[in-house]
């Protein structure tokens, strides 16, 4: 089964070329645009974040056709009857998510990047660690104007852009195509995977990536060194985009898929793979110091008078006077399978609510699924290398809050793309009703800790 479709090279080149060309010229023309507008009084509307003025509506869209224009080109390479129109339609949703998004709900953080980006000006700093936002932002701000749809369209040619390369990895993975229309469909129009490719974060660029280091670790069963290599530049560039934490784990993955006696060139390269992998992890290991977990504590706050402040109702049971000990992580773990609660909407009705309300229903589908995934394909070293970045991803989103971290839901997300693909094993009726008990057990946990937080909710 090959990657991409098999086409005339000179075919291929053409329509690439054609699409590439005219997409830099739309991007001429916005950064044109942005030239004009800065000749311009322009007030930016303080919800929206969006200037009111002619040039500036006329920049966003020559932008968002230039994306538009590379991401079928790319799209059509991919092994898909009517690539193209299922980008146009998985891109043109984001857009117009992103432009209703804007008008009624922004994350703080969202707003936080924009005005980053308008005090901000590039330079070296923004090649850091964890940084990799902060200076896209920046730059695209300089060359096409401080407008937060610019990020946003972005995130939605790279969210457009998941499900193809999710179709790929579930085709390759499981040999069957059933599979990789279901990675498809799931991450192309499940609310969760529209609404983050249509916000100004960072967690669809880091989904993307994730993709990027695990479809590098597939295309090494038959092209070992170009597999490796792009899975090497993949950690680099997650080590850019989110620092020395989440890579430790992208790269722990990457080792054991490597490792995994499974392997198909394990037996052959061993020796020379470990050399590799070691010399890899030792260099990890080398950023990890350069960009330790205390990088991103602030000595200045005070973490547990933040909790005692606190409201969340899983304050009760953790010890505030040992924020790191084993207790409060086994307890915020457990509490980030299962929350923010779908019902969470009912007591408090807004946006924000009910986007973590579609998104955990979702989750506690695709959650149990994975389990099942894994149960029956362990032996696999791609696999094992998707179980370690799904499920280390979803550890440190859920105890990420101890440092002063969002909520888990939203850091769960640059990992649900992992869970899509590990969960789309599990989708069939034989395998369920195999494993079955995994279901059961979810169900009533589910149950269990939902009846807990209501009765918890209603007594205050």
């Amino acid at each position: 089964m090959h990657m991409f479709e098999e086409r005339g090279d000179l075919s291929v080149i053409h329509n690439i070329s054609i699409s590439f060309t005219f997409a830099t010229t739309c991007f001429v023309i916005s950064a044109f645009l942005n030239q004009i507008q800065q000749k311009e009084t322009i007030i930016i509307d303080k919800i929206s974040l969006i200037p009111d003025s002619f040039s500036s509506v006329l920049g966003f869209v020559s932008f968002a056709i230039g994306l538009y224009l590379i991401g079928i080109g790319i799209a059509g390479r991919f092994p898909l009857k009517g690539s193209v129109r299922w980008f146009s339609m998985f891109f043109l949703i984001r857009i117009l998510t992103a432009i209703i998004l804007s008008h009624i709900f922004t994350y703080d953080d969202e707003r936080g990047f924009h005005f980053a980006a308008i005090s901000l000006s590039w330079g070296s700093e923004f090649l850091l660690p964890n940084r990799a936002y902060y200076g896209l932002v920046v730059l695209l701000y300089s060359l096409f104007g401080p407008n937060i749809l610019i990020p946003k369209s972005i995130n939605a040619f790279l969210g457009s852009l998941l499900p193809f390369v999710g179709f790929l990895i579930a085709t390759e993975l499981y040999g069957e195509r059933k599979y990789a229309w279901r990675v498809f469909w799931i991450i192309g129009l499940m609310p969760p995977f529209v609404i983050f490719s249509a916000v100004n974060l960072k967690e669809t660029l880091t989904s993307f990536v994730l993709f990027w280091i695990f479809l590098g670790l597939i295309i090494s069963r038959k092209k070992f060194v170009m597999g490796l290599i792009l899975s090497l530049i993949g950690t680099g560039v997650l080590y850019w985009v989110r620092g020395g934490l989440v890579t430790t784990i992208g790269t722990l993955g990457l080792s054991f898929g490597y490792l995994w006696p499974n392997f198909v060139y394990f037996r052959e390269i061993k020796r020379t793979l470990i050399q590799i992998l070691a010399l890899v992890n030792i260099f990890i290991l080398i950023l990890m110091l350069l960009d330790p977990i205390g990088s991103y504590v602030d000595e200045k706050r005070d973490y547990s008078l933040i909790f005692k402040e606190s409201k969340a109702l899983v304050v009760r049971f953790l010890d505030i006077d040992n924020l790191f000990s084993l207790k409060n992580l086994i307890i915020l773990f457990v509490r980030g399978l299962y929350s923010p609660s779908p019902l969470g909407w009912l007591f408090s009705k807004s946006v924000d609510k009910l986007i973590e309300g579609f998104g955990m229903v979702l989750w506690y589908v695709l959650f149990p699924l994975s389990i099942i995934g894994v149960c029956r394909l362990w032996y696999k070293s791609e696999i094992v290398a998707l179980a370690t970045m799904s499920f280390g991803i979803l550890a440190i989103a859920t105890m990420g809050v101890l440092v002063g971290s969002s909520e888990p839901f939203r850091h769960r997300v640059m990992a649900l793309p992992l869970f899509v693909v590990l969960a789309s094993g599990a989708m069939s009726r034989e395998v369920i009703e195999r494993y079955k008990w995994v279901l059961w057990l979810w169900a009533l946990s589910v149950l269990g800790f939902t009846g807990l937080w209501v009765c918890l909710k209603v007594m205050g």
